[in-house]
């Protein structure tokens, strides 16, 4: 052979056999890269339902608590009044959204049981959650019903103020297939509950996945420790949490499940790059050495990048179940009670109840008559005893929104809990006070035009807005209903917050800005009453669509200044549209609101959670303007800079600048920047 082909065939041989090795460890070490995230997000959605049943486990304790340090219960149990303690488990079970409740006496001898209201005189004192209980102790376990259910319970010592137990309230939720979706919606991954027999079978409990024959006996393989999984003919990885009584003996436990099929899009990769090597091989012998370069060398470094890319997802991942968690320690049942005080009027079926110990305040009165010069919509209608809500408790606004609460009412308007009859959902239903709008056809169109731009934002730390309306003259905007609490009443709780949660809620909410941001949509008055936190520990930023229609009501107001109406134009708007303490000092002095402004509230919200008190929260408008003006809100506002991380300092004072160009350019940008501060750190 000649020696030039023998050179050619020899390249191509050389090149052909370091593509291939290089293409079987790339696809080896992908694999495996894969099978690690794999099990570690497992592990991690493991964890996260454990965090999420002991939630609910302390939800269900606390409420028990609350409910048995009432006097008359108490009295009940103490003279053993079967009848009337029979009553007293049918509102426990309602009130504390329970399964079913039943109460013991002294000795832990069954009295009543919601759920088997003939049943009583049962021995229960050498049960673990009973006997703790009558110690004094609050127990907490979880137990099984025959081969198909599994319930978590919470047992709480009845007694009066520094005396000895004469009794125990028991509280019961089952884990049913609701709860799995719930719980498997947050993990994003699939769920089965089990529960075991006393001959050690595994029986499914509660599922998010079809209970079918090869279901039932995957769930007795893996729960007797087998493996693999396979289900529908499709192999699943699994991870077994068990599941004890208050005694510690096990009764079931729940599988987090993925599918064990890894995507690697690496192999297709490097598969085309060989293919197209070994061609320039044989046409350009002469080139090999730089074929062989970019061929091998180059989907190395790709790999390592995918490598990288892997790795920081799973940390982001378990930063996000940290900030899930971080925040979810701030509800505690303190707090939770608090958003009784956020909910003070709730609608039942045969009555209105005013929740003990929650003052309601009504919004202050709409005047009778308005100016006929202005396009204005009629007066809010009145009810008994002076209120002027607009619509009444259980009355349907629009023929599709039924009014089920006031959540709160304000200078600007009144919020009301609504249940849309067509979703079939909760929502949060806006009302916006007539005098504080020109509800002109201009107006009207302008209010859709903003609810449309607004409703196109869905985002995860973002409250959707939905719809816009008008009933009798009366201008609403519905959105998204949060449940949870507001950081306005965790503040209030705790005052200064750990600086984890500060990080946690200053990552989401940022994330929430940039999502609005990019679709051209400012809020313009973020304060902690507008952000909510859910059970979960997830953050939402709440009030887009109202504060967007009381900034065109301002701005159609300054044109009637200009008009030379000033008087009746300041008459119905004031200068300022928002709340003054977290307003930027652009905005005090007119200027529209900006991505800039939501910024600066934000910073001044995350200041307020650190320093535990609103900056300035007494100053009049004037002074606070010249403060504003004169001093950097960084170097104004702080008490002890010292305790405050490095990165939320750097944060806070490249949003609090006065000058709005000083600032960060924006949202995203400082989340960046903050990721990139505190990665590092976890």
């Amino acid at each position: 052979m000649h020696v030039t082909a023998r050179v050619f065939v020899g390249v191509v041989t050389i090149v052909a056999l370091v593509l291939g090795t290089v293409f079987t460890v790339a696809r080896t070490e992908a694999r495996r890269a894969a099978d690690a995230g794999a099990v570690r997000a497992l592990e991690q959605s493991a964890d996260l339902v454990a965090q999420l049943l002991a939630g609910r486990g302390r939800s269900l304790a606390g409420g028990a608590r609350v409910f048995v340090q009432g006097p008359y219960f108490r009295t009940l149990v103490a003279e053993s009044r079967r009848d009337d303690i029979l009553d007293q488990t049918f509102e426990a079970a309602e009130q504390l959204d329970a399964s079913w409740v039943f109460i013991t006496d002294a000795s832990g001898m069954l009295v009543a049981k919601s759920d088997e209201p003939s049943a009583s005189g049962d021995q229960l004192a050498n049960v673990a959650l009973i006997s703790g209980a009558l110690r004094g102790q609050v127990m907490t376990g979880f137990g099984g019903s025959g081969d198909s259910a599994l319930f978590q319970a919470t047992a709480v010592p009845v007694a009066a103020p520094g005396g000895s137990p004469f009794g125990v309230l028991v509280a019961t939720r089952l884990l049913d297939s609701a709860m799995a979706v719930d719980i498997a919606t947050a993990t994003g991954s699939a769920l089965v509950f089990y529960v075991r027999t006393t001959d050690g079978v595994a029986h499914v409990a509660a599922s998010t996945m079809s209970r079918d024959a090869s279901l039932r006996s995957a769930v007795r393989r893996r729960a007797s420790g087998q493996a693999p999984l396979v289900i529908n003919g499709r192999e699943w990885r699994a991870h077994a949490t068990a599941l004890n009584t208050a005694g510690g003996t096990e009764v079931g436990g729940y599988l987090v499940l993925r599918p064990a099929e890894v995507d690697v899009p690496t192999i297709t990769a490097l598969r085309r790059a060989m293919a197209i090597a070994s061609a320039l091989g044989f046409l350009l012998a002469v080139f090999a050495a730089l074929i062989a370069h970019r061929v091998v060398v180059a989907p190395v470094r790709r790999l390592e990048r995918e490598r990288r890319d892997l790795t920081r997802d799973v940390m982001l991942a378990r930063r996000d179940l940290h900030d899930h968690v971080a925040l979810s320690r701030l509800l505690s049942p303190d707090v939770a009670t608090s958003v009784t005080a956020e909910h003070p009027v709730v609608v039942e079926p045969s009555r209105t109840v005013l929740p003990s110990r929650v003052r309601v305040e009504r919004p202050r009165t709409l005047p009778r008559t308005l100016p006929r010069s202005l396009p204005l919509s009629l007066p809010m209608p009145r009810h008994a005893d002076g209120d002027t809500t607009p619509f009444a408790l259980g009355s349907t606004v629009a023929q599709r929104y039924r009014i089920d609460a006031i959540l709160g009412a304000r200078d600007r308007g009144v919020l009301y809990r609504a249940f849309d009859v067509a979703r079939g959902e909760s929502v949060a239903l806006g009302v916006l006070r007539p005098e504080r709008l020109f509800l002109d056809d201009d107006a009207r169109a302008l209010l859709t035009a903003d609810v449309s731009t607004a409703s196109r934002v869905e985002h995860p730390h973002v409250a959707q807005v939905r719809d816009v309306g008008d009933e009798r003259g009366v201008p609403f905007v519905t959105s998204e209903f949060v449940p949870g609490v507001s950081l306005a009443s965790v503040l209030r709780h705790w005052g200064t917050l750990p600086a984890d949660a500060v990080i946690a809620l200053a990552r989401q909410l940022l994330r929430a800005l940039a999502a609005t941001h990019a679709h051209h949509v400012i809020h313009g008055d973020i304060k902690p009453s507008d952000i909510r936190i859910t059970p979960g520990g997830q953050v939402k930023l709440t009030g887009f669509g109202i504060a967007h229609a009381l900034r065109d009501a301002a701005q159609r107001a300054q044109s009637v200044q200009r008009a030379g109406d000033a008087a009746l134009s300041g008459r119905l708007v004031g200068a300022t549209v928002g709340t003054p303490e977290y307003l930027a000092p652009e905005q005090l002095v007119g200027a529209p609101a900006s991505s800039a402004s939501d910024l600066y509230a934000l910073g001044v919200v995350l200041q307020e959670c650190l320093a535990g008190h609103a900056m300035q929260r007494n100053d009049m408008p004037v002074t606070l303007i010249g403060k504003r003006l004169g001093d950097d809100m960084g170097e104004y506002a702080r008490t002890d800079v010292a305790a405050w991380p490095p990165p939320l300092d750097t944060l806070i004072a490249a949003m609090t600048a006065n000058d709005a160009a000083h600032r960060a350019p924006s949202a995203a940008h400082l989340l960046e920047r903050l990721e990139i501060a505190t990665l590092p750190l976890e």
